[in-house]
């Protein structure tokens, strides 16, 4: 920590009621890592006890977070920042007053929140070193610097096992919320929103993240790319300015309301507002790779209601744990049956017999597992939301936030990729995605035909497309096949 002060004193630690949480007293400490982050500031010390105590049995590393007065770039809350952290605060303890979910989350060790100063700090046991985020880089390093092909054949199958793995955590986590969501909800005051109400403030958010990027993307391309400027939108007032660019010179149209239409339109093709009392889910709403350390996840000052694909459409936005195209349907059957039983607080199927059946790896055997647990208009919704939200966080959102950085960065974010290649990626998987979705040999098979408002989610789809192809040179072969209602459709998931 060279060079830069200490976030927190010893007095502040002693201040917070770490002390009674560990068990000890302390006599010093030592910071082992700091890291700035959107609105908050984060990092690692190592208690010192005043006397020798058996390591083994007490919490001596402690993560902390301080949210910041002043607000990072790309902060995703305009909210106060004592609202933020009253809230983390909040989340964690109904959640570890919950026996099912208490060992999912990090203990919870303390706070200082001082209004005078604004001096909000939040404490919590550390989960270790190593979080989802590094196991998947390490693999994906693997993957783009190995020539042999066997070998890469082996990574590519434990990536796929572990983000199986990985996703069936998230169904766990998210699954005890829902069969304990009584208790959970009863442990809170005041920090959680009706179901629907929050949804739809977080699909406004949602809504400014798209028009932003999207005008990015727009701007990178339109601009930039065609040598008229290589100034970046760096800013919020450079961005409001090309929107308006873009509304009247463009598109001649309001792009802001534009969006907002389709994301409505959207919220109802998956009837998110029209039965949100099985469509909106407890969830952790930030379920980040860097959030997750084996099952056990941190920063959940998100936490809520969501849609109930959002969790682990989040999860898998990552450039280095998205699944592979054809593996997608039945990642999605693993997290619905995972989800599904733990759920229920006696469990139609047990977790032993969904892996049991999974063991024969006969595809009759699993259809009729998911034919005596779902609908087929749940299956299809969640699989088209999912889809969806891929399209918007990885293939746009994503996309943006690359356009804005240096090459620099983006050789240190994506090693071994020509920058070329790193500003087409998601251009060529938004191709891939719709191939699958409109062709009668596509990968996916999902099935659009059972969608529960099929009419109105080809409409959508086919104005997300239609945007990624107006803003940069994507080629969606057979779009306009989803405005005039000739697209294919499917049999089944798998």
């Amino acid at each position: 920590m060279r060079g830069r002060k200490n976030p927190i004193s010893l007095d502040e630690i002693r201040e917070s009621g770490i002390e009674h949480n560990v068990g000890y007293n302390i006599r010093d400490f030592r910071v082992i890592s700091i890291k700035d982050q959107h609105h908050s500031t984060v990092g690692k010390i190592e208690l010192i006890p005043e006397s020798e105590i058996d390591t083994t049995s007490k919490i001596t590393k402690v993560s902390f977070k301080i949210h910041t007065t002043v607000p990072r770039e790309d902060s995703r809350s305009t909210e106060p920042y004592e609202i933020l952290h009253r809230r983390e605060e909040a989340n964690l303890i109904a959640l570890t007053r919950t026996p099912s979910t208490r060992p999912m989350v990090p203990k919870y060790l303390g706070r200082i929140t001082r209004r005078e100063d604004e001096r909000y700090v939040f404490f919590t046991e550390d989960l270790g070193e190593i979080s989802a985020r590094e196991e998947f880089q390490s693999l994906e390093d693997r993957l783009r610097g190995g020539r042999n092909k066997r070998a890469k054949t082996i990574v590519e199958g434990t990536k796929r096992n572990m983000l199986r793995e990985r996703a069936k955590n998230i169904a766990k986590f998210n699954g005890r919320c829902h069969a304990h969501r009584t208790q959970i909800i009863g442990n809170f005051h005041g920090f959680i929103e009706e179901p629907l109400d929050a949804c739809i403030n977080k699909r406004k958010l949602q809504e400014k993240r798209f028009v932003k990027y999207a005008a990015i993307v727009d701007h990178y391309w339109n601009v930039r790319k065609r040598g008229k400027s290589q100034e970046k939108l760096d800013t919020d007032e450079k961005i409001e300015e090309y929107i308006e660019v873009m509304n009247n010179k463009r598109f001649g149209f309001d792009f802001k309301a534009k969006v907002r239409d389709i994301f409505e339109k959207l919220y109802v093709a998956l009837g998110i507002t029209t039965d949100p009392r099985s469509r909106i889910r407890l969830q952790f709403g930030d379920c980040r790779l860097q959030h997750d350390f084996n099952g056990r996840f941190c920063d959940l000052e998100d936490f809520g209601y969501y849609p109930w694909y959002q969790d682990l459409m989040t999860y898998t936005s990552a450039e280095i744990s998205i699944p592979r195209i054809n593996d997608i349907p039945r990642f999605i059957v693993d997290y619905l049956l995972y989800n599904k039983a733990y759920s229920s607080k006696s469990g139609t199927h047990t977790i032993s017999d969904i892996e049991e059946r999974g063991k024969l790896k006969h595809q009759r055997e699993t259809e009729k597992l998911l034919s005596e647990s779902f609908d087929r208009e749940e299956i299809a919704d969640f699989s088209m939301g999912y889809i969806t939200g891929l399209l918007i966080e990885n293939c746009l959102i994503q996309d943006g936030i690359n356009k804005k950085y240096s090459r620099r960065l983006l050789r240190h974010f994506y090693p071994g990729l020509h920058i070329n290649e790193i500003h087409t990626m998601k251009m060529e998987r938004t191709k891939a995605i719709y191939h699958n979705i409109i062709s009668e040999s596509g990968g996916f098979r999902l099935p659009l035909v059972y969608c529960s408002n099929r009419r109105l989610m080809k409409e959508c789809l086919y104005e997300i497309g239609n945007i990624m192809r107006e803003i940069s040179p994507t080629e969606i072969p057979g779009l306009d096949k989803l405005a005039n209602g000739r697209s294919s459709a499917w049999s089944g998931i798998l």
